[in-house]
Protein backbone atom coordinates (compact mmCIF):
# COMPACT_ATOMS: atom_id res chain seq x y z
CA UNK A 1 0.00 0.00 0.00
CA UNK A 2 3.12 1.99 -0.31
CA UNK A 3 2.55 5.44 -1.85
CA UNK A 4 4.87 7.44 -4.22
CA UNK A 5 3.00 10.47 -3.55
CA UNK A 6 5.53 12.84 -1.83
CA UNK A 7 4.14 14.53 1.33
CA UNK A 8 6.07 18.06 1.15
CA UNK A 9 2.20 19.89 1.20
CA UNK A 10 1.78 18.71 4.85
CA UNK A 11 5.24 21.09 5.85
CA UNK A 12 3.67 24.28 4.81
CA UNK A 13 0.37 24.09 6.68
CA UNK A 14 2.10 23.42 10.69
CA UNK A 15 3.37 26.17 12.54
CA UNK A 16 6.24 24.42 14.21
CA UNK A 17 8.65 21.10 14.77
CA UNK A 18 6.82 20.00 16.76
CA UNK A 19 3.68 19.85 14.69
CA UNK A 20 5.25 18.39 12.00
CA UNK A 21 6.06 15.47 13.75
CA UNK A 22 2.61 15.50 15.49
CA UNK A 23 0.89 15.40 12.06
CA UNK A 24 3.08 11.91 10.82
CA UNK A 25 1.70 10.48 14.23
CA UNK A 26 -1.40 11.61 14.07
CA UNK A 27 -1.95 9.94 10.51
CA UNK A 28 -0.13 6.73 11.16
CA UNK A 29 -1.51 6.02 14.28
CA UNK A 30 1.74 5.19 15.16
CA UNK A 31 4.70 7.63 17.63
CA UNK A 32 7.86 5.49 16.51
CA UNK A 33 9.10 7.90 14.00
CA UNK A 34 8.37 11.08 16.32
CA UNK A 35 9.92 9.59 19.35
CA UNK A 36 13.06 8.43 17.64
CA UNK A 37 13.26 11.97 15.78
CA UNK A 38 12.74 13.79 19.17
CA UNK A 39 15.70 11.81 20.62
CA UNK A 40 17.95 12.71 17.85
CA UNK A 41 16.91 16.35 18.05
CA UNK A 42 16.97 16.62 21.89
CA UNK A 43 20.95 15.57 21.78
CA UNK A 44 21.70 18.78 19.53
CA UNK A 45 19.29 20.62 21.49
CA UNK A 46 17.13 21.92 18.72
CA UNK A 47 14.17 24.60 19.20
CA UNK A 48 11.23 22.14 18.33
CA UNK A 49 8.83 24.97 18.67
CA UNK A 50 10.86 27.10 16.07
CA UNK A 51 8.98 27.49 12.74
CA UNK A 52 9.99 24.50 10.31
CA UNK A 53 11.85 25.92 7.43
CA UNK A 54 10.15 27.30 4.42
CA UNK A 55 10.35 24.91 1.69
CA UNK A 56 9.59 24.97 -2.19
CA UNK A 57 8.75 22.01 -4.25
CA UNK A 58 8.01 21.89 -8.10
CA UNK A 59 6.74 18.28 -8.14
CA UNK A 60 10.73 16.55 -8.05
CA UNK A 61 12.62 18.99 -6.84
CA UNK A 62 13.13 20.17 -3.32
CA UNK A 63 14.54 23.63 -2.36
CA UNK A 64 15.77 25.25 1.01
CA UNK A 65 17.58 27.45 2.23
CA UNK A 66 21.18 25.98 3.03
CA UNK A 67 21.36 23.25 0.30
CA UNK A 68 23.63 24.21 -2.66
CA UNK A 69 21.49 22.28 -5.14
CA UNK A 70 18.19 21.05 -4.85
CA UNK A 71 16.84 17.56 -3.24
CA UNK A 72 15.60 15.17 -6.01
CA UNK A 73 12.52 13.34 -5.42
CA UNK A 74 12.77 9.82 -6.37
CA UNK A 75 10.24 6.98 -7.69
CA UNK A 76 9.27 6.69 -3.90
CA UNK A 77 8.31 7.97 -1.22
CA UNK A 78 11.39 7.11 0.78
CA UNK A 79 14.08 7.66 -2.47
CA UNK A 80 16.11 11.10 -2.51
CA UNK A 81 19.12 12.18 -3.96
CA UNK A 82 21.32 15.84 -3.43
CA UNK A 83 24.12 16.27 -5.41
CA UNK A 84 23.87 12.75 -7.30
CA UNK A 85 24.29 10.57 -3.96
CA UNK A 86 21.02 8.86 -3.24
CA UNK A 87 19.29 7.64 0.24
CA UNK A 88 16.77 5.65 0.93
CA UNK A 89 14.97 5.56 4.38
CA UNK A 90 14.10 2.17 5.19
CA UNK A 91 11.20 2.44 7.90
CA UNK A 92 11.57 -1.02 8.76
CA UNK A 93 14.88 0.29 10.59
CA UNK A 94 14.86 2.48 13.61
CA UNK A 95 15.09 5.77 13.43
CA UNK A 96 18.17 6.36 14.58
CA UNK A 97 19.75 4.01 12.01
CA UNK A 98 18.11 6.21 9.55
CA UNK A 99 19.75 9.25 10.40
CA UNK A 100 23.39 7.42 10.91
CA UNK A 101 22.89 6.12 7.56
CA UNK A 102 21.80 9.05 5.90
CA UNK A 103 25.26 11.04 7.73
CA UNK A 104 26.98 8.83 6.37
CA UNK A 105 25.70 8.97 2.63
CA UNK A 106 25.79 12.57 2.95
CA UNK A 107 28.61 13.99 5.78
CA UNK A 108 30.80 14.76 2.61
CA UNK A 109 28.63 18.07 2.17
CA UNK A 110 29.84 20.46 4.60
CA UNK A 111 26.97 22.73 4.03
CA UNK A 112 24.48 20.45 5.91
CA UNK A 113 26.27 20.71 8.86
CA UNK A 114 25.63 17.27 10.26
CA UNK A 115 27.40 16.93 14.20
CA UNK A 116 30.28 14.72 14.52
CA UNK A 117 28.12 11.95 16.51
CA UNK A 118 24.79 12.44 18.50
CA UNK A 119 26.64 12.56 21.54
CA UNK A 120 28.40 16.18 20.64
CA UNK A 121 26.16 18.57 21.19
CA UNK A 122 25.82 21.50 19.67
CA UNK A 123 24.73 25.15 20.89
CA UNK A 124 20.84 26.23 20.65
CA UNK A 125 20.51 27.01 16.95
CA UNK A 126 19.36 30.36 15.94
CA UNK A 127 19.17 29.58 12.02
CA UNK A 128 17.73 26.51 10.59
CA UNK A 129 19.60 23.33 11.21
CA UNK A 130 19.82 22.08 7.30
CA UNK A 131 20.65 18.15 8.01
CA UNK A 132 17.34 18.03 10.69
CA UNK A 133 15.10 19.81 8.08
CA UNK A 134 16.27 17.06 5.33
CA UNK A 135 15.78 14.40 7.81
CA UNK A 136 12.76 15.04 9.04
CA UNK A 137 11.23 15.91 5.31
CA UNK A 138 12.63 12.44 4.46
CA UNK A 139 11.89 10.90 7.21
CA UNK A 140 8.12 11.44 7.71
CA UNK A 141 7.80 11.26 3.80
CA UNK A 142 8.91 7.81 4.08
CA UNK A 143 7.13 6.91 6.74
CA UNK A 144 3.71 8.16 5.36
CA UNK A 145 4.65 6.51 2.39
CA UNK A 146 5.37 3.56 3.87
CA UNK A 147 1.91 3.36 5.19
CA UNK A 148 -0.01 4.72 2.82
CA UNK A 149 -1.36 7.79 3.87
CA UNK A 150 -2.14 10.36 1.52
CA UNK A 151 -1.55 13.22 3.26
CA UNK A 152 -1.39 15.63 0.39
CA UNK A 153 -5.19 14.98 0.15
CA UNK A 154 -5.44 16.49 3.37
CA UNK A 155 -3.36 19.36 3.41
CA UNK A 156 -2.52 20.94 0.09
CA UNK A 157 -4.82 23.28 -1.55
CA UNK A 158 -7.28 24.78 0.91
CA UNK A 159 -10.93 24.80 -0.29
CA UNK A 160 -12.72 25.07 2.75
CA UNK A 161 -13.19 27.25 5.70
CA UNK A 162 -11.66 26.07 9.11
CA UNK A 163 -13.87 24.18 11.55
CA UNK A 164 -13.44 21.26 14.08
CA UNK A 165 -14.86 18.92 11.60
CA UNK A 166 -13.05 16.30 9.67
CA UNK A 167 -12.03 16.33 6.31
CA UNK A 168 -13.65 13.03 4.58
CA UNK A 169 -13.89 11.52 1.71
CA UNK A 170 -17.22 10.05 0.06
CA UNK A 171 -17.47 7.98 -3.29
CA UNK A 172 -20.25 6.90 -4.92
CA UNK A 173 -21.24 6.62 -8.91
CA UNK A 174 -20.45 9.53 -11.04
CA UNK A 175 -19.37 11.68 -7.84
CA UNK A 176 -16.10 12.02 -5.74
CA UNK A 177 -16.12 14.63 -2.93
CA UNK A 178 -14.02 15.59 -0.28
CA UNK A 179 -15.96 17.22 2.76
CA UNK A 180 -15.55 19.63 5.53
CA UNK A 181 -18.51 20.08 7.75
CA UNK A 182 -20.89 21.87 5.30
CA UNK A 183 -18.06 22.34 2.59
CA UNK A 184 -17.33 20.03 -0.39
CA UNK A 185 -14.67 19.93 -3.09
CA UNK A 186 -16.46 17.71 -5.87
CA UNK A 187 -15.77 15.84 -8.88
CA UNK A 188 -18.24 15.06 -10.93
CA UNK A 189 -18.75 12.54 -14.17
CA UNK A 190 -21.29 13.95 -16.75
CA UNK A 191 -22.93 11.33 -18.54
CA UNK A 192 -20.61 12.69 -21.72
CA UNK A 193 -17.68 11.19 -19.92
CA UNK A 194 -16.09 14.56 -19.40
CA UNK A 195 -14.85 15.30 -15.91
CA UNK A 196 -15.76 18.65 -14.12
CA UNK A 197 -14.99 20.17 -10.63
CA UNK A 198 -15.93 22.65 -8.32
CA UNK A 199 -15.98 23.77 -4.43
CA UNK A 200 -18.71 24.99 -2.26
CA UNK A 201 -18.25 26.68 0.80
CA UNK A 202 -20.95 28.44 2.63
CA UNK A 203 -23.73 27.39 -0.55
CA UNK A 204 -21.18 29.58 -2.51
CA UNK A 205 -19.63 28.14 -5.66
CA UNK A 206 -15.75 28.67 -5.62
CA UNK A 207 -13.71 27.10 -8.22
CA UNK A 208 -14.94 25.20 -11.32
CA UNK A 209 -13.12 23.76 -13.87
CA UNK A 210 -12.90 20.79 -16.05
CA UNK A 211 -10.23 17.97 -16.27
CA UNK A 212 -8.41 16.83 -19.50
CA UNK A 213 -7.15 13.41 -19.44
CA UNK A 214 -3.38 13.75 -20.39
CA UNK A 215 -0.35 11.46 -20.40
CA UNK A 216 2.16 12.83 -17.80
CA UNK A 217 5.41 10.97 -17.85
CA UNK A 218 4.37 8.04 -19.86
CA UNK A 219 1.17 7.65 -17.98
CA UNK A 220 -2.72 8.79 -17.58
CA UNK A 221 -3.40 11.92 -16.03
CA UNK A 222 -5.69 15.14 -16.09
CA UNK A 223 -4.91 18.52 -16.11
CA UNK A 224 -7.09 21.15 -15.38
CA UNK A 225 -8.73 23.23 -17.97
CA UNK A 226 -11.53 25.76 -18.39
CA UNK A 227 -11.29 27.20 -15.12
CA UNK A 228 -13.63 29.94 -13.86
CA UNK A 229 -12.03 33.32 -12.47
CA UNK A 230 -11.27 31.60 -9.35
CA UNK A 231 -8.88 28.94 -10.96
CA UNK A 232 -7.44 31.27 -13.51
CA UNK A 233 -6.15 33.52 -10.76
CA UNK A 234 -4.56 30.87 -8.56
CA UNK A 235 -0.59 31.18 -8.40
CA UNK A 236 1.12 28.39 -10.60
CA UNK A 237 1.62 26.71 -6.86
CA UNK A 238 -1.55 26.88 -6.11
CA UNK A 239 -3.01 25.61 -9.22
CA UNK A 240 0.02 22.45 -9.01
CA UNK A 241 -1.68 21.63 -5.17
CA UNK A 242 -5.02 21.68 -6.51
CA UNK A 243 -4.35 19.47 -8.91
CA UNK A 244 -2.44 17.07 -6.65
CA UNK A 245 -5.69 17.13 -4.65
CA UNK A 246 -7.86 15.84 -7.15
CA UNK A 247 -5.73 13.32 -8.68
CA UNK A 248 -5.12 11.91 -5.35
CA UNK A 249 -9.34 11.91 -4.81
CA UNK A 250 -9.61 9.81 -8.06
CA UNK A 251 -7.29 7.55 -7.00
CA UNK A 252 -8.17 6.65 -3.65
CA UNK A 253 -11.97 6.11 -4.58
CA UNK A 254 -10.44 3.73 -7.08
CA UNK A 255 -9.21 1.60 -4.04
CA UNK A 256 -12.45 1.84 -0.81
CA UNK A 257 -9.66 0.08 1.37
CA UNK A 258 -7.55 3.17 0.55
CA UNK A 259 -11.18 5.36 1.04
CA UNK A 260 -11.61 4.02 4.84
CA UNK A 261 -7.65 4.58 5.48
CA UNK A 262 -7.89 8.44 4.40
CA UNK A 263 -10.98 8.84 6.77
CA UNK A 264 -9.22 7.42 9.34
CA UNK A 265 -6.42 9.11 9.11
CA UNK A 266 -7.74 12.09 7.99
CA UNK A 267 -10.08 11.82 11.60
CA UNK A 268 -6.85 11.45 13.96
CA UNK A 269 -4.93 14.61 12.28
CA UNK A 270 -8.13 16.22 13.11
CA UNK A 271 -8.33 15.01 16.55
CA UNK A 272 -4.77 16.62 16.97
CA UNK A 273 -5.35 19.59 15.34
CA UNK A 274 -9.00 19.95 17.71
CA UNK A 275 -6.50 19.15 21.17
CA UNK A 276 -3.42 21.80 20.17
CA UNK A 277 -1.18 18.94 19.56
CA UNK A 278 -0.46 20.00 15.79
CA UNK A 279 -1.23 23.54 14.73
CA UNK A 280 -1.69 25.25 11.87
CA UNK A 281 -0.35 27.85 10.33
CA UNK A 282 -1.91 30.90 11.03
CA UNK A 283 -1.97 31.74 6.97
CA UNK A 284 -2.20 28.93 4.02
CA UNK A 285 0.98 28.36 2.79
CA UNK A 286 2.06 27.36 -0.47
CA UNK A 287 4.89 26.44 -2.39
CA UNK A 288 6.45 29.89 -3.98
CA UNK A 289 5.88 29.49 -8.28
CA UNK A 290 9.17 28.32 -9.64
CA UNK A 291 10.50 28.71 -13.23
CA UNK A 292 12.06 25.28 -13.82
CA UNK A 293 12.10 23.50 -17.44
CA UNK A 294 11.45 20.12 -15.14
CA UNK A 295 9.05 21.16 -13.53
CA UNK A 296 5.19 19.82 -14.12
CA UNK A 297 1.63 21.23 -13.35
CA UNK A 298 -0.62 19.36 -14.72
CA UNK A 299 -2.72 22.75 -15.42
CA UNK A 300 -3.15 24.26 -18.74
Amino acid sequence: MASTVPHISLFWEVQNWESALGVVTAATGNDKFEKGSRDIFKSQKIDLNQPFPKLEFDGNKIRMAGLNEPLIVGETAAEFTYQTVSFVYNPNKSVRTNYENMRKAWKQFPELNFPLNLSTRKLASTTDPVYATLFTVIGASATLGDAGIPVGGYFGFKWYKNTSDPILLECSTGEIAQVKGKDRLVIDTLPTGQQVFFSESGGQKGIQGELEKITLRGKESFAITNGNVAVNELRIADAVELNKKLMAMKTMCAKPEEVDHFNLSSRRIQEAINSGKVKLALDHRASPSTQDPDSVSGVR
